[in-house]
C-alpha cells in the first residue's frame, strides 16, 4: 500500500564460508502525474468562484447566478432595503451552499439628488439579506464567517461572524481573503503606521501586521494557512509567516495546486509542475480566464464559446492522478523506481 515500508533480512554466504548480513528495504510511494480534466460548458455566464460540490457561481447577462447540478438559478434581488438593483454577481459560495456577492443599486432618483451605490449580499435557501456594508468583492468560509472589501468608495474591509451580525471595521481594503479556520489575509493601503499584509483570526481581535512599507497585491490563501501574495507562498503559524517557496497564480487549494488566469500549478510548492489552461479547452472554445479552483482541483471560468458569446465552464479533475512508485533499497543503495499507474 501507498508509503508502506518492508524490511528483509538476507544472510549472504561466499565461497569462503563468510557470512554477511545484508538488509532490503522496500517501499511504495504516490507521485502526482499529469493532471486529466473533463471539460463542461455551464452556458452563457461568467463564472466567480465554487465550492468542493462543485457548485458554481458568478453572473448571467447582469445578474447573480447559481449553476448546479445542470439546472442554472437567477438570484437577482430587484429591491434590496429601497434600492433598485442594476447589476449583480455572485463572488464566493461555501460548501453549505451559502452564497456572498453584490449588488450595484440605485438609491433614489438619480436625478433629484440619489445615489448609486454598492451593496455586499448574503443569499441561502431563504433568500437574500443586505450585509449593509460597501463591497466589491466579498467572501465566506464553511462557517458562514464573511468578509466583504474593496468598496468603490473607499470602502474598508469588514468582517461579519454571521449574516446576521453587527460588521466589524477592520480598516483595511483592497485585497483579502478567509479560510475555513477563520483566519483572513489580505492586502491594506490603510494600515496604521504603514503599508503592507495583515494576518490573523479577526474574533480574537488585531491582526498581525507584515511586510510594512509596500502595497502587497494578489493576496489569497487556503485552509493549512499558507498565504500566497506577490512575494511568494508564506505559511501563517499564528505568529509568523515563514517563506515556503516562490511559487505563481492568483488563487491556491489545500492540495497543493494553485492557478492564474491561463496557467494550472501542481505539485511540490518548490518543485512544481504546470499545465498551460488553453491546453484543456476544446475545439472552437477559447480561454478567456480562470477564476478559481477548489480542494478536489475543479477549475472554473470564462470561454468564448463557438457563437462568439461568453460563457461559465467547468473542469472536473479526473480522479487516481497519481502513479504507484515501488523503490528497492539494498544495503542503503536504491534501486531504480518502478512505476505502476493507478
Amino acid at each position: 500500500s501507498s508509503n508502506t515500508i518492508y524490511y528483509f533480512q538476507l544472510d549472504i554466504i561466499d565461497s569462503s564460508g563468510n557470512k554477511t548480513k545484508s538488509t532490503i528495504q522496500s517501499f511504495d510511494t504516490k507521485v502526482p502525474v499529469t493532471p486529466k480534466y473533463t471539460f463542461t460548458d455551464l452556458g452563457p455566464g461568467q463564472a466567480s468562484a465554487l465550492n468542493n460540490r462543485d457548485q458554481v457561481v458568478g453572473q448571467r447577462d447582469s445578474h447573480a447566478t447559481l449553476w448546479t447540478n445542470g439546472t442554472t438559478t437567477d438570484l437577482t434581488v430587484f429591491n434590496l432595503d429601497g434600492g433598485s438593483e442594476r447589476s449583480s454577481i455572485v463572488t464566493d459560495i461555501n460548501d453549505k451552499g451559502q452564497m456572498v456577492g453584490f449588488g450595484f443599486y440605485h438609491y433614489g432618483d438619480p436625478d433629484i439628488g440619489g445615489r448609486i451605490g454598492y451593496s455586499a449580499v448574503f443569499w441561502d435557501q431563504n433568500g437574500a439579506v443586505s450585509l449593509n456594508t460597501l463591497g466589491s468583492n466579498v467572501r465566506i468560509n464553511n462557517d458562514g464567517k464573511i468578509i466583504a472589501f474593496g468598496g468603490p468608495y473607499g470602502g474598508r474591509a469588514t468582517f461579519f461572524p454571521s449574516a446576521t451580525s453587527t460588521g466589524i471595521d477592520l480598516q483595511y481594503a483592497l485585497h483579502a481573503d478567509i479560510n475555513n479556520g477563520g483566519i483572513v489575509a489580505g492586502s491594506s493601503n490603510y494600515i496604521p503606521g504603514g503599508l503592507g499584509v495583515f494576518v490573523g483570526d479577526p474574533s480574537l481581535g488585531s491582526l498581525t501586521h507584515f511586510f510594512s512599507g509596500t502595497i502587497r497585491t494578489e493576496i489569497t490563501m487556503n485552509d493549512n494557512n499558507d498565504v500566497l501574495t506577490d512575494l511568494g507562498l508564506y505559511h501563517y503559524d499564528g505568529t509568523n509567516m515563514t517563506l515556503v517557496g516562490n511559487i505563481s497564480g492568483n488563487v491556491l487549494n489545500s492540495a497543493g495546486e494553485n492557478i492564474n488566469s491561463t496557467t494550472l500549478w501542481y505539485g511540490s510548492y518548490n518543485n512544481q509542475s504546470s499545465i498551460d489552461l488553453n491546453s484543456l479547452m476544446p475545439v472552437g472554445y477559447t480561454l478567456q480566464g480562470a477564476t478559481d479552483i477548489n480542494n478536489n482541483g475543479d477549475i472554473v471560468g470564462d470561454v468564448l464559446a463557438p457563437d462568439a458569446s461568453v460563457h461559465a465552464f467547468l473542469l472536473k479533475k479526473q480522479k487516481n492522478n497519481w502513479n504507484i512508485v515501488s523503490v528497492l533499497v539494498f544495503n542503503n543503495k536504491q534501486a531504480k523506481p518502478v512505476a505502476i499507474p493507478l
